[in-house]
């Protein structure tokens, strides 16, 4: 072989290479982000069913209701996999301290989680899915469901949007 030969030999094993390298790269890269969204998606979910299900023991409670020892304990370890899986899935710093605020609000100088923490999380966390917070800022209410098995007005924290009747 020529030393032209050669020189043509080898640019199209480099073009073949790039090429099939361009077809194969795109879709690592394009599984690997889907794979980190559905990953912080499920994450988001875990945190807001845990959120529900914390604000729903403890905003509805009297002072004659029993929080038992093993509710408290289940909470934590759910409040901990919650944590861990926003720390690794989620960019923004406003997620994990409005998450944390809702988990130990003491530690934020409020004696219990506050809804309007509540409403923040939930409105960060459409915009970290890119879902967008107009369908949340615009609701005419927000409520939250506390206990289902009451049929009265109680049923439902409802805040309405400041200055709308």
């Amino acid at each position: 072989m020529t030393p032209a030969q050669y020189v043509v030999l080898c640019t199209a094993c480099l073009g073949l290479i790039g090429a099939v390298a361009a077809a194969i790269l795109p879709h690592f890269f394009v599984n690997k982000n889907q794979e980190v969204y559905l990953l912080k998606k499920q994450a988001i979910l875990d945190s807001l069913n845990f959120l529900d299900d914390r604000m729903a023991l403890y905003l509805g409670r009297t002072d004659d209701s029993i929080v038992t020892k093993s509710s408290e304990e289940n909470l934590t370890l759910r409040a901990r996999d919650c944590l861990n899986k926003l720390l690794i899935t989620c960019k923004k710093k406003k997620i994990i301290e409005t998450f944390c605020a809702l988990v130990y609000p003491q530690g934020y100088g409020k004696s219990e989680p506050d809804l309007e923490d509540y409403i923040t999380f939930k409105i960060l966390c459409r915009r970290a899915l890119g879902i967008g917070t107009k369908l949340a800022r615009d609701a005419e209410t927000i409520a939250f469901l506390s206990n289902l098995d009451d049929c009265g007005a109680d049923a439902c924290r409802v805040r309405k949007r400041a200055g709308k009747k």
